[in-house]
This record gives structure tokens, sequence and C-alpha cells, in this order.
């Protein structure tokens, strides 16, 4: 479990070991059973996608046979992504063998255990080691799909379980394929979903793949309800290597960084080319995104602070006083740097303050009346 890096793996911290109990520590996450309810279908589109990548990369990569795969091993990250745990039964192709299968059967999901090992047969061609985990994951698919039916895509659905019911669960496993197989269904087009998955692997991408992402990407968020973005889309839009890019910079980053006024629901009701199309409205701005800009502050990075202060004037009225009044000292730092087109926007960012936090914070409690008021009264 330690070896295994994936972001699509559950990923494991510590392990502690008393006389009585022994503890496996991992990252932050919850059961998938606990929010299947609260996810959309493009959520649970992006979600089971996640977990056949993982299950790819551990038969493809590791030869590796997860031998559980149901919904109590499947977990969800705080920033949505699913995450395939449930790992203490998981072998080597090579390590598994007809013992272990009969001394784990009774522990492990009985729902999803394929027939052939139902009937007590075990093949340890590794040409078809991978057919165990292919059919309990068409199991935990078959689960999935009466939350995937509001999708309305009826073709891409049926199709998908048409897949799933003749290849995953066919009785043979000479026949169940490969979980790659399944990558490019037609399922998994879904805007959302694709917008997700370049995010994941944006650090792999050509710079020209970037180049056409980042061109086309903003009306395709735009078309996206407001809380997905949000809750999902903003902290990938705002990683560091999407920040380092010139074109997300100019394509993307000022419609995320320019809330729209007005209640949730309010944008306009077309993405209009060649203007700012504010992607949030500023209730969902205030909540999603200013959390993630007020720890890229932390970063001393020259031209992601710039990204920053760029847009600084159309977000910084949604920050508290108590958040303003924290990021005040690592705002001022800019003053100090010796690029000065840093510490110019610095400087517009610091008179944005003014009147948010008052002069005597900003500038300085000793101040004294040097211009008199000379506009004549009006009785």
């Amino acid at each position: 479990m330690k070896t295994l890096k994936h972001p699509s793996i559950l990923k494991f911290l510590a392990y502690i070991k008393n006389s009585d109990e022994k503890w496996v520590i991992t990252e932050r996450v919850v059961p998938l059973e606990t929010l299947i309810d609260k996810l959309s279908p493009t959520e649970i589109c992006a979600g089971l996608y996640s977990v056949i990548e993982a299950l790819a990369f551990l038969n493809d990569r590791g030869s590796i046979c997860h031998n559980n795969i149901c919904q109590t091993s499947i977990f969800v990250a705080s920033d949505g992504t699913w995450k395939v745990g449930g790992l203490e039964y998981m072998r080597r192709f090579a390590d598994v063998t007809g013992t272990f299968l009969q001394r784990t059967k009774d522990l492990r999901f009985k729902g999803a255990i394929s027939p052939e090992e139902q009937a007590g047969k075990f093949e340890k061609s590794p040409l078809y080691a991978h057919s165990r985990d292919a059919y309990s994951f068409g199991v935990f698919a078959e689960y999935l799909l009466e939350y995937l039916s509001p999708l309305g895509e009826c073709d891409k659905c049926s199709t998908f379980e048409y897949r799933i019911r003749e290849e995953f669960l066919n009785p043979d496993p000479k026949l169940r394929p490969k979980f790659n197989s399944l990558l490019q269904d037609p399922l998994f087009s879904d805007d959302y979903v694709s917008i997700l998955n370049f995010l994941k692997k944006v650090t792999i991408k050509t710079e020209m793949e970037k180049k056409i992402f980042f061109s086309t990407v903003s009306e395709k968020l735009y078309s996206l309800p407001e809380t997905t973005v949000a809750t999902r889309l903003v902290h990938p839009l705002l990683s560091r290597f999407v920040l380092m890019d010139q074109n997300a910079c100019e394509l993307v980053i000022p419609h995320l960084l320019t809330p729209c006024k007005g209640a949730v629901g309010s944008r306009k009701p077309v993405f209009e080319p060649d203007e700012i199309n504010p992607l949030l409205t500023e209730d969902i701005f205030r909540r999603y995104v200013v959390p993630e800009i007020f720890k890229i502050f932390q970063v001393r990075d020259a031209h992601i602070r710039m990204v920053l202060l760029r847009h600084f004037a159309d977000y910084v009225h949604l920050m508290t006083k108590s958040t303003l009044t924290t990021l005040f000292p690592q705002l001022l730092l800019g003053l100090r740097d010796c690029n000065d087109d840093l510490v110019a926007m610095t400087l517009h960012a610091v008179a944005d303050l003014v009147p948010l936090m008052g002069g005597d914070i900003v500038i300085g409690a000793k101040r004294n009346r040097i211009f008199t008021e000379g506009t004549p009264k009006v009785i």
C-alpha cells in the first residue's frame, strides 16, 4: 500500500501498532455509501471514471488484483475525487492462489464474488488474472446505474449498461475485458468529466494540448451548474500548474476570479466571447473561491501573485475583515520585491483595502489633517 501512487487510490500515511490493535492512517476521506444520494449523476460519472483509472493502473501497471471491489471499498476525498480503498485483500497476480481466495471468501463482499470462484474454480493464467476485479466492478457499476439514469443521455447510459452486463458480468472469465477498454466509453465524454480529467493530468499535457484546452474550456465551464464548478473544479483550476500557464491566465482565470453580482443563477444566460463572463455569483465565490485565494497568497511566486493582484479589486470586497487582517502582511511583502510590476500592482491592491479596512490600519494611525475641505457648503 505504501508504494502505490495514484490519484484515485487511497493514500497511505502511517501504520500504528500496539499490543491490542493495529491502525492504518490514510488521507481524510468519507465512505461513498454516505454520500451517494447527495451526488449528481455527473459527479458519479466522474467518480466512476476515477475508479476505472485506478483499477486499470493496478491491473495493467502493477499486475495487482484488488479482489474486493464494492461500494464499501470506495471513498470520496474532500475535493470530490473517488478513491479506491479496502486494499487488505489486494495481491499481485502471481501471489493469488485458490487457497487464498477460499480463506478470504467469507470476509469479502459476497455479492461481487465471481461465478467461477463461487463454483470453486481457479485459473492462475495471467491472461485472465484481471477477471475477478472485472466481475466485481461490473456488480459495482450496476449498482450505480440507477443513480446515472437522470443524466438524460439515454444512448450513452444504455450502451454503458449493455457493456457492463454483457462483458464485465459475463459468466466466462475469459471474455471479460480489461479496464482500459472502458476509458474511452461515450459515457465519459461529458464536459465535466473531460475537464476534470484534463486538469488532473495537466502536468503531462503538451503546450499545444493546453493551448487548445484553455481556449475552449471557459464556455464549457459556463454551461455547467455553478455549484459543480465551485465544489469540484475551483481547486484544480487554481492549481499552480494552471496559474503558471499563460493561456489559462488570459482565457480562463479572468472568468473565474471575477464574481458575478447578484444571487445564485443570476449570470447572463449565454456565454459571450471577448467579454468577461463570471462563472460564479458572489455568494458561491465567497464560500469556495476566497479560501483558495487565501491559501495561494502564501505562495512566493511572482507570476502567481500578479495573477491574483490583477483581479484583486473584483473580489476583495467578498473577504471578511478578519481574512483581510491576516492577508495584509502577505500582501505588503510585494512592496519590498525588486520586481517593479509586482510593486505597482501591490500598491493598487493596498489602495483597494483602504475603504474596507480603514486608512489607520492600511497606512498607519499617525496621520494629520493636511488638506482642508474647500468645497462650498450647500445651504
